[in-house]
């Protein structure tokens, strides 16, 4: 299905001296939730295979992409805003959204490029038998969402875990994670455990636009990516885009909040999705609801 997005219109005027809006971007290729219920449908559920044999020097990681640049380097750039990087590709700046728990980075070092599917799990569930070719285009993979840049703790936490024993931190996130790890299983023709197959299946009716609301005005609500704060006294309210695979847009500050109402529909004319504000009511967000995936 077509990714549908909805733009929120805003009054931008930042300050010059104001730092480029932070992006929170997505992995390739994310599936809509439809979709993605197909694709866990087609699995093989089996048990886990033996660990046994297994090291994460099977699977060749982090090779050069393009130039002096390895994998890690290229979703540090891919999924960072205003990274800069030196000669050898490093990234010497930047600021990153880790979609994970909602934490913000600016020095690379506190970020790791998560696995979303483990490699250890990979290979209890069908990567022992793949040639080491295989297993490296696994571990390398830019064209699915198997790689993301994440809180280097959260990403440490979940170690080589599946979701039916640990889930992102921000539980509106469960959707996408799951139709992501989906995605990779299916185009790796992984085998899923029953206990794994449950777990998505809850996850994936998590999707945000079953029931859109507003987020406190510190806390960005995730998923539905609206980032929204109260505008007393007409102070800032920053707005971001929302669309059906689950990417958030940054689209500035409106700095005047007053008599304002913006929104926009879907492709099908059908319900739209408003975030609304007035001086008057200066506190409040409203949504209305938009049909489920």
């Amino acid at each position: 299905m077509k990714s549908t997005f909805f733009a929120v219109s805003v009054l931008v005027a930042l300050a010059s001296s104001a730092p480029a809006p932070l992006i929170a971007r997505s992995p390739p290729n994310i599936p809509d939730s439809s979709t993605a219920k197909t694709q866990l449908a087609g699995l093989r559920v089996a048990a886990q295979g033996s660990q046994t044999g297994y090291s994460r020097d099977l699977f060749p990681h982090w090779i050069t992409e393009s130039g002096t640049c390895n994998t890690r380097e290229t979703v540090l750039k891919r999924d960072g805003t205003s990274v800069v990087t030196d000669s050898a590709c490093a990234a010497s700046s930047g600021r990153w959204f880790s979609p994970y728990d909602g934490a913000t980075w600016s020095a690379a070092s506190d970020v790791d490029i998560d696995h979303v599917v483990p490699l250890s799990n990979a290979w209890k569930s069908g990567a022992a038998s793949w040639t080491t070719s295989r297993r490296q285009a696994f571990a390398n993979d830019l064209s699915n969402p198997q790689l993301i840049a994440v809180t280097d703790n959260v990403n440490q936490e979940k170690s080589d875990q599946g979701p039916e024993t640990w889930k992102p931190p921000v539980t509106s996130y469960y959707c996408t994670y799951a139709k992501m790890w989906i995605k990779v299983k299916s185009v790796y023709n992984l085998t899923i455990t029953s206990t794994e197959k449950s777990a998505l299946t809850s996850m994936i009716g998590t999707s945000p636009h079953s029931a859109i609301r507003a987020s406190s005005p510190d806390k960005p609500l995730h998923g539905v990516s609206a980032f929204l704060a109260s505008c007393p006294a007409l102070s800032s309210v920053k707005v971001a885009g929302f669309d059906w695979g689950g990417d958030a847009v940054d689209l500035g500050v409106n700095r005047s909040c007053g008599h304002r109402h913006d929104g926009g529909e879907d492709s099908k004319g059908s319900d739209e999705f408003h975030v609304g504000w007035k001086s008057s009511d200066v506190n409040k967000s409203h949504f209305t609801r938009v049909p489920d995936v």
